[in-house]
């Protein structure tokens, strides 16, 4: 049977891979650092894997080589699905490529896609269409980066995330003028020349590919965020897979520019018709679960891509289109904080209310017949809460 190791099983996306690989027919294990005691980590309750391990912290590398050596006593490598940037450098290490098969974006690729601003500037070289955004090494001066702008506008960090700072964290909005001369400054000191971005309408639409070796496409899923916790542009609480030739045609070309390899999320903003880039995720991102309940064939590709097979770059969407799916409770708790940002509120709850209702809608962590990652979870948020 082929076998897969699944990384940082303490994060929910991460039974994306899981669940996808096991109805695949691989020997999932599932891997965590010993950072937390192995009873709070949610995918290790998953009747996904066949068994679960944890991985000295201080040595993830270390831990991943003794592991994949017990497992590949047959002679056969076992596939990696790396989730965390901790695994992703861990498969930096040398010699990992020959206990384990994987495929991982190169350190110069990963710098290109978390350069918001160089990406804004590759784009439009590429003719890819990307909301206005500037800087203030482009002006010389805050109030020449002021009038530049257009209102309204995001203020965000370069890469926010290397920062250690949320999601949420990660940028400010300002409406007019004024706030940007108080907002810039104060991002400013934390870290050097923020970009300023315009606000686009529409929803926040997405695309996540697997590029192999050779930076080609073969496998995709598109999908539209239908509403987001925290509200001010947090990850996506309900989201639905939709069919989007332009992001496929958008993120191939962006992403064999930069010389890409492995798995990327890339966000746009607009709508699956007419989508505008706003940035690369160079990982598994937070509704990766998206593929599990549309039955993507994502992680698959994955895997056999990994293990040297040359798959055709794909004609068709690969997974069932129109599929739904929430998190719970941040769905219940986004409706509350819609309302509390000032949207109509007969129009707002009728909205939710319909989706509540909609036994069609999946969910990305409960699922009949693997209950046991549901009932942590919710136990790990009840404790956070209180």
């Amino acid at each position: 049977m082929k076998k897969a190791i699944v990384t940082d099983m303490g994060y929910r996306m991460a039974l994306a891979p899981a669940r996808c690989l096991a109805r695949a027919g691989y020997c999932v294990v599932g891997v965590e650092t010993d950072s937390q005691p192995e009873a709070r980590v949610m995918g290790f309750a998953s009747k996904s894997l066949a068994s679960h391990k944890l991985l000295p912290g201080g040595d993830m590398a270390g831990g991943l080589r003794e592991l994949s050596e017990t497992l590949s006593q047959d002679g056969e490598k076992p596939v990696i699905v790396p989730v965390g940037r901790q695994a992703i450098e861990a498969l930096r290490c040398g010699g990992m490529e020959k206990c384990l098969d994987f495929i991982i974006p190169g350190r110069e690729a990963v710098a290109a896609a978390d350069d918001k601003w160089g990406l804004y500037k590759l784009a439009r070289s590429l003719d890819l269409p990307a909301p206005f955004t500037t800087a203030i090494s482009e002006w010389g001066s805050l109030e020449e980066l002021v009038q530049a702008a257009l209102y309204p506008c995001f203020v965000k960090f370069r890469n926010g995330e290397l920062l250690g700072l949320k999601p949420a964290e990660r940028y400010r909005i300002a409406e007019n003028p004024e706030q940007l001369r108080e907002i810039y400054p104060k991002m400013e000191e934390r870290d050097a020349d923020p970009i300023v971005q315009q606000v686009c309408p529409g929803r926040d639409v997405g695309i996540a590919v697997v590029m192999d070796r050779d930076c080609r496409m073969v496998d995709y899923i598109c999908y539209e965020s239908l509403r987001e916790y925290p509200v001010s542009g947090g990850p996506t609480c309900l989201c639905r897979t939709v069919e989007s030739p332009k992001m496929v045609e958008y993120a191939g070309r962006l992403l064999k520019e930069i010389g890409y390899t492995g798995i990327a999320m890339l966000d746009f903003k607009g709508s699956p018709e007419e989508p505008q880039l706003l940035e690369i995720n160079p990982r598994i991102w937070g509704s990766a679960n998206i593929c599990d309940v549309s039955y993507s064939s994502f992680f698959e590709s994955y895997a056999r891509a990994a293990a040297g097979e040359r798959l055709p770059e794909p004609s068709a969407p690969g997974y069932q289109v129109g599929v739904t799916m929430r998190f719970s409770p941040q769905d219940a708790a986004s409706y509350i904080g819609y309302l509390k940002c000032g949207r109509p509120f007969f129009k707002t709850t009728a909205e939710y209310v319909r989706t509540a209702f909609d036994t069609s809608i999946r969910n990305g962590v409960k699922k009949r017949g693997d209950m046991g990652p549901h009932r942590r979870y919710m136990k790990g948020l009840f404790k956070r809460v209180i």
